[in-house]
């Protein structure tokens, strides 16, 4: 199902207007007959307190429209939006991974990996039209990543949208955006380099799912997401 990632913390003592402009009863776009625009909301209210969430999907299309009218009207009189944890990768740690993301000694993919995985990695970025001769000396599990990031700039799909129009929509009103918590990635890459053989080959295996599907079905469903379709959102999503 969808991951809920963004929340809008609402006052009850909104604006008597947003009322006028939202019917909350169609936010069940499942079975309605009638959609309004814009991605689908879901309100809650528990005494004085009221929060408004909207799912997101792990990748966006750059490309993709939307009416943010809803998400507007939602925003007005938030007291906060609160958007999904930030990542802090330090200098240090991206060079640190340069320096250990590789095979050892001459060794490459094609060395290491066994002929039907490695046949699908090359399949995999030639579908998407990248090589696969950057990632050749790349340990798997680093090759997979390196690959999934070519494919999305290449595809252009964004892991960034549509939080960051959310988040703009929200300054442009005096809202605060706040991430629900941060992390620093350096203790995750380190682990990633820990990994066995076996690991990083079951780590480039799922990627390479998540990368094929994300080719054949994000599209889909961002534009099922933009209009709250949440029935096409489902049949077109992986969650992870």
């Amino acid at each position: 199902m969808l991951r809920i990632a963004l929340i809008f913390l609402m006052l009850l003592a909104a604006p008597s207007s947003q009322a006028a402009d939202e019917d909350w009863n169609h936010t069940e776009v499942v079975v309605a007959a009638k959609r309004p625009p814009g991605p689908a909301l879901w309100r809650i209210k528990k005494g004085d307190a009221e929060v408004v969430i909207v799912g997101i999907l792990p990748v966006f299309p750059k490309s993709q429209s939307w009416s943010t009218k809803r998400l507007e009207n939602a925003l007005r009189g938030a007291k906060v939006l609160i958007t999904p944890p930030d990542a802090k990768t330090s200098a240090g740690d991206a060079v640190r991974v340069l320096r250990t993301k590789g095979l050892p000694g001459k060794l490459t993919l094609k060395d290491v990996l066994p002929p039907e995985l490695n046949a699908r990695f090359e399949a995999t970025a030639k579908r998407a039209g990248v090589s696969p001769k950057a990632f050749a000396h790349d340990k798997p599990v680093w090759a997979g990543a390196r690959l999934r990031r070519e494919v999305l700039e290449k595809r252009r799909l964004s892991a960034d949208e549509p939080t960051d129009t959310i988040a703009r929509i929200a300054r442009k009103q005096g809202v605060p955006v706040r991430p629900a918590g941060k992390y620093k990635t350096g203790p995750v890459l380190k682990d990633l380099n820990r990994l066995s053989d076996q690991e990083s080959q079951e780590c480039l295996i799922h990627t390479l799912g998540d990368i094929d599907f994300n080719m054949d079905r994000a599209p889909k469903a961002a534009a099922a997401w933009a209009v709250g379709d949440i029935r096409t959102v489902r049949a077109n999503y992986q969650g992870g």
